[in-house]
């Protein structure tokens, strides 16, 4: 089974991903719509107001706009 530190080390500083997060009414929630969240790098978030969306970088999660460009990441059940 794969864990955010084995994923997140997949990654540089110069790569970031989605992971299905994003500002609602001014919280930030999973797809589920749980806002538990302890990730975020430093500084992160700073809820700049046009900030709606959440990506993973090399030290953790940061608010970024929406329109920016990503690679990504999915959950999927695992077999057995």
């Amino acid at each position: 089974m794969y864990t955010f530190d084995m994923i997140i080390s997949a990654f540089t500083a110069y790569y970031r991903a989605w992971i299905g997060m994003e500002k609602t009414g001014g919280v930030f929630k999973w797809l589920d719509g749980t806002s538990d969240v302890t990730l975020w790098g430093p500084i992160e978030p700073d809820y700049v107001f046009y900030q709606n969306c959440v990506a993973m970088y090399a030290d953790g999660l940061a608010d970024i706009e929406c329109v920016n460009q990503a690679r990504y990441i999915c959950e999927i059940p695992m077999p057995g």
